[in-house]
């Protein structure tokens, strides 16, 4: 009975010491995924039409990682005048195999390699945009974005409301 019940425990601990310590290492692996990833959807219609994403720094962590972003967007096409506008924000990178991404005080748990999160409450971008990479290296894009507002140097003005997409 004793040797079971070691047996259990000893079980636990790897399980627990896996847990504990493969944030470290998919973070590291995370950080080249979400470069690529980045690329990628800089890359990809419909988003290449209106947002470049531009990574600038990284800190790794344990669990998670700061970086900053510089967000660019674009005009529509039908716009009467184009003008792009830049952003430099910061972006909290999540490390799996498990992590929780929060919006608007909701709490979701998620399982893959990692996921980027950059939030935005300024005038002219008010909102948040989540990238997800699962297991398999596919990303999954969760946006919801309130306000986008683009102003031109004569003081005209763009704004579209209530954009979201997965």
């Amino acid at each position: 009975m004793r040797k079971l019940i070691y047996t259990i425990l000893k079980q636990n601990n790897i399980v627990l010491a896996a847990f504990l310590i493969s944030p470290y290492f998919l973070g590291a692996s995370a950080q080249q995924q979400l470069h690529d990833e980045i690329a990628s959807i800089n890359k990809t219609p419909p988003y290449s039409s209106f947002v470049t994403i531009t990574p600038k720094s990284y800190q790794r962590h344990w669990f998670s990682s700061n970086a900053q972003v510089k967000v660019t967007f674009h005009t529509p096409p039908t716009a009467a005048h184009q003008q792009d506008k830049s952003f430099t924000y910061n972006a909290v990178i999540k490390h799996g195999p498990l992590f929780f991404l929060n919006d608007n005080g909701k709490s979701s748990l998620h399982m893959g390699l990692g996921a980027i999160l950059i939030k935005g409450n300024t005038p002219e971008f008010n909102g948040m945009i989540a990238l997800t990479l699962g297991w398999d290296n596919h990303p999954r894009i969760f946006a919801d974005i309130p306000t986008l507002t683009f102003k031109n140097a004569d003081g005209e003005q763009a704004t579209f409301n209530n954009m979201t997409f997965t």
